[in-house]
């Protein structure tokens, strides 16, 4: 899931809609950096990874206060190294983002 998020939104498209049901179990896995596919879909250029990934959750808030080694949630990654849209997106998908932390 992390190796499909950073490069390839179709390759997403097709592990999440595909014929693994179970892959939204793997939405909150870490890689080295504790990043989720979540963190690493929000610096992406466009934010299909970031919408697919969200579309297959069943609580938002969760996923994006998941921090990384380094504190940051895809919030704040977003912030950081994404897009307006994409931050929008992260926005408007949960009801409260109040409250997510960047830190340890």
């Amino acid at each position: 899931v992390h190796l499909a998020t950073e490069y390839s939104h179709e390759c997403l498209e097709h592990l999440i809609f595909g014929p693994f049901d179970e892959i939204s179990a793997h939405i909150e896995d870490k890689d080295y950096f504790e990043n989720t596919p979540l963190h690493l879909a929000a610096s992406n250029v466009t934010p299909d990874c970031a919408s697919k990934i969200l579309d297959c959750v069943e609580n938002v808030k969760i996923v994006l206060s998941i921090k990384d080694a380094k504190g940051n949630s895809p919030l704040h990654v977003v912030c950081k190294k994404g897009t307006e849209e994409t931050l929008f997106l992260f926005l408007n998908s949960a009801e409260n983002n109040a409250g997510i932390l960047n830190m340890k």
